[in-house]
């Protein structure tokens, strides 16, 4: 896991045409996803789930959808924000366990 978390703090440092935001654990939130999803262009979505993946292409569900990640990107921190909170969690990752046998 550690070292996923780093590709994306050094995708997030890069900055270019990838934007990165993290919403760190910390903040109080006032929406949340139920499942992944992408935005395509704003003609369809698609919808990851336990069981299924759905497409919804309807006007109503893909402005739902567009809607719930603007809200989570106002949550979101960018850039060198972003790079700390991702090398704070590698970091974690890579502590040790306490408690655990040496």
């Amino acid at each position: 896991m550690a070292e996923r978390i780093e590709q994306d703090a050094t995708i997030a440092a890069r900055g270019g045409g990838t934007k990165v935001g993290i919403v760190p654990w910390t903040t109080p939130v006032h929406v949340f996803p139920g499942h992944a999803f992408d935005i395509y262009d704003e003609d369809a979505v698609v919808v990851a789930t336990e069981t299924a993946t759905a497409t919804p292409t309807g006007a109503a569900d893909v402005a739902a959808y567009v809607e719930l990640f603007e809200e989570l990107e106002k949550l979101a921190c960018f850039g060198d924000e972003a790079v700390e909170h991702l090398e704070r969690l590698a970091g974690e990752y890579r502590e040790p366990a306490e408690g655990g046998s040496s």
